[in-house]
This record gives structure tokens, C-alpha cells and sequence, in this order.
């Protein structure tokens, strides 16, 4: 389900949706995910693949791999409301009409979901959404669904835009620390519950590659 790229960040955008009702600060979020690297926020990116699109992923991913890919409740309202994203001119952005025009973030998101604007902590924003793609990418690598870790960054790189200069997801893994992202997944799980379980092959001294020399 979901085969290598989507199964992986899948988990990434359904914890942009968590962000949002905890911050209510779309351009933020997503602008957190541009200054590492990304080439546009997962808000953003929701609107682009298409919020219907996107909840029927979510409802595949959830039925396979179960709690830790509970959907966040901000896409199934948003499609409730009829926000499909750039396909229908609104999502959590404002779409003008052809192809001028910037997107803007659209206020009234806030109002239908509930949530007061607040700015988010742009690191523990990137973290989070980082960490959980870490842990996925890890069991996808330990059940076989990929063959090399190698391979999967040239997925990630090229099947979602992960930044090159970061070497890939787990290239950034081994440079971050598999005893940091640890430590931060079970920061996140105690704090905001098992979508942050640590997978068994993750222990605090993995290495996705060889060390260089």
C-alpha cells in the first residue's frame, strides 16, 4: 500500500494536519518545511495532489499499517466542505483562476477547523514531520518493500524533492544521529501519542551507510 514514496510520506503530510489545529499557522508550516529544503510546504503540496485524492491515500495507508497512519481529522472536513484544493481554487490556500496569481492561505480555514493562529516552533515543526518519515522509510527498508537505503533516498529525491544538498532522508538520518531521531520520536511519542512509536530496526546506533572515510 502506498508502494515506497507515497507509504513514506504519507505520515509527513498527515502530521501537517496535526500541526494545524495545535498552531493554526499554515504559511508557517509550510514555510518551516522550504527553509529545510523542501521545494513547498506539505500544505501547500495537499492542495496540489488534491484533498479527495489525498484522504482516499490516507483511508488505504490506515487500513494497511492502522494507528500510527490515523488520518488527522483537517482533510476529511475540508472535503466535506467541498476544498479539494488547487482543482476546486480553494484548500487551506486560495487558487486564483489560470495560471496567475500566487496562492494565498485562506483564513477561513481556521474558522471551519476551529483553531486560533498562533505562531508554531519552525524546528519542532520540521522534526516532527522529518522524524516520522525516518521511522517509516526504516521499516520500509527492514520489510524488504525497498532494497537499499540508497535507493529509497533516490526515490525520495526524485518522487517528492527531497533536498539533494541533504544527501536524501536517510543520509539526513545518519548526519542527524540515530540516537537523536530516537530521542525525538520518543520526546514526540510520549507527548503526542504511538503515530511516533519507534520502529524495532531503529536503535540508537543505526547507520543507513557506511560511515565515510
Amino acid at each position: 500500500p502506498g508502494f515506497l514514496v507515497n507509504r513514506i510520506l504519507g505520515p509527513y503530510l498527515n502530521e501537517a494536519g496535526h500541526l494545524l489545529t495545535e498552531c493554526g499557522d499554515i504559511e508557517g508550516i509550510d514555510r518551516a518545511y522550504v527553509a529545510f529544503g523542501m521545494p513547498m510546504g506539505p500544505l501547500r503540496l495537499l492542495d496540489e495532489i488534491g484533498l479527495d485524492v489525498a484522504q482516499k491515500a490516507g483511508r488505504v495507508l490506515s487500513e494497511a499499517f492502522g494507528e500510527r497512519v490515523q488520518p488527522s481529522p483537517v482533510v476529511e472536513r475540508l472535503v466535506a466542505e467541498g476544498r479539494l484544493g488547487k482543482k476546486s481554487g480553494r484548500g487551506f490556500y486560495v487558487h486564483p483562476e489560470g495560471s496567475k496569481g500566487k496562492p494565498t492561505p485562506d483564513a477561513t480555514v481556521l474558522a471551519l477547523l476551529g483553531v486560533d493562529r498562533r505562531p508554531g516552533d519552525a524546528s519542532e515543526i520540521v522534526e516532527r514531520g522529518v522524524a516520522l518519515m525516518i521511522a517509516e522509510a526504516t521499516r520500509c527498508l527492514d520489510d524488504e518493500t525497498v532494497g537499499s537505503a540508497g535507493e529509497l533516498d533516490l526515490a525520495m529525491i526524485m518522487g517528492t524533492g527531497f533536498p539533494p544538498f541533504r544527501g536524501g532522508l536517510l543520509r539526513h538520518a545518519d548526519s542527524w544521529g540515530a540516537t537523536t531521531v530516537v530521542g525525538r520520536l520518543a520526546t514526540f511519542r510520549d507527548r503526542l501519542g504511538s503515530r511516533f512509536e519507534i520502529p524495532p530496526g531503529l536503535t540508537a546506533d543505526r547507520r543507513f551507510y557506511p560511515p565515510r572515510v
